[in-house]
């Protein structure tokens, strides 16, 4: 097991998750992030325009089950932030959280299927590139596909690895679309 210190950031492990050979692919790469229109980033943009353009060829039916279940993930993650009671009195509360439920379980089982299409695997850099990506508020900006909550009635738990090793592969098979679509 590897320990990455909070104050640290790896550009050798920036380099590999992105597939960077070059000081100029850097800068783009960092542009994407720190660009922003619209309070979103460059970054987010293209992940959201790589989903809709995968999701309008690929269409996935969702059991009811799993959709309620997310929604109350979403649900218990919005509860935390300070304009919960603001977002809830909208009128379309409900239905904004369920086509997020939706929008997330389509774009983790469409990833998830790629990278499996794809024969893409992990290494132990692809790890501790995707936690060099998480100590830092704006450097997880890079990250799409984020750790579930680690906290459990206010006690810290830890991760299974496979929990962890997953969204670092869904990362990489979403950095792998990007790149293949942007070549």
């Amino acid at each position: 097991i590897q320990h990455i210190p909070y104050s640290f950031f790896s550009i050798s492990n920036f380099k590999n998750h992105f597939k960077i050979k070059t000081m100029k692919e850097m800068h783009h790469k960092f542009i994407e992030v720190f660009s922003h229109r619209n309070d979103i980033s460059q970054r987010r943009e293209i992940i959201e325009t790589t989903f809709k353009t995968l999701l309008k060829h690929y269409r996935i039916n969702l059991p009811e089950h799993l959709i309620q279940q997310q929604e109350q993930i979403i649900l218990k993650n919005t509860r935390k932030n300070p304009d919960y009671h603001v977002y809830k009195a909208q009128k379309n509360f409900s239905k904004i959280i369920r086509l997020l439920a939706e929008k997330q379980l389509q774009e983790s089982v469409l990833i998830d299927h790629l990278s499996y299409q794809e024969n893409i695997a992990l290494n132990p850099l692809d790890v501790a590139s995707y936690f060099n990506f998480l100590q830092r508020p704006r450097t997880k900006e890079f990250i799409c596909f984020d750790l579930p909550a680690t906290q459990m009635n206010g006690q810290e738990q830890p991760l299974p690895a496979e929990i962890v090793n997953q969204s670092c592969l869904r990362e990489k098979t979403l950095n792998h679309i990007i790149n293949y679509l942007t070549l």
